[in-house]
């Protein structure tokens, strides 16, 4: 495919990078330090079924693929009942997942979210390869099989 140089947060653009806070912890995530690997960022919340339910397949794609995959899950800055960092510990402990968390611009907009092209939807996934092309950017769950096509589409 032919390389774009253009910066953006479509399919074919070289994915903006940020500074993202982590959510566990003090310290930031930037997906540029994660080039050489494919990277998948998903965003999501606690407020929100689908996202939670598709988590644990990011969770196993995140050790499965260790290697040669890095997943980063950015926290919208609304939390559902299930406060995000408590959820986290609870049912990802150990996880490789490098979780995040988004601002909020107002009362509807996310930052992140916003910048890396969600419309509305959550769950919103956008996969980059190794350069950091995105390759897949779109709203709604994915399962496990889902996630390995999208990884090996993104590898070289």
């Amino acid at each position: 495919a032919a390389q774009s140089e253009k910066q953006g947060n479509k399919v074919g653009d070289i994915c903006y990078t940020f500074d993202i806070e982590l959510l566990l912890e003090d310290g930031t995530v930037n997906i540029k330090d994660l080039r050489g690997k494919v990277v998948i960022l998903n965003f999501w919340g606690t407020w929100c079924n689908p996202c939670m339910k598709e988590l644990p397949h990011f969770d196993d794609v995140a050790s499965e693929y260790a290697d040669e995959v890095a997943v980063v899950a950015i926290h919208s800055s609304k939390s559902g009942d299930a406060d995000p960092v408590d959820y986290v510990n609870e049912k990802f402990a150990g996880s490789k997942i490098i979780f995040a968390k988004d601002v909020s611009m107002t009362n509807t907009v996310d930052k992140y979210f916003s910048l890396y092209g969600g419309k509305n939807a959550y769950p919103y996934t956008l996969v980059l390869d190794t350069k950091g092309v995105i390759t897949y950017a779109d709203e709604g769950a994915l399962s496990y099989d889902d996630l390995v096509l999208l990884i090996d589409n993104a590898k070289d």
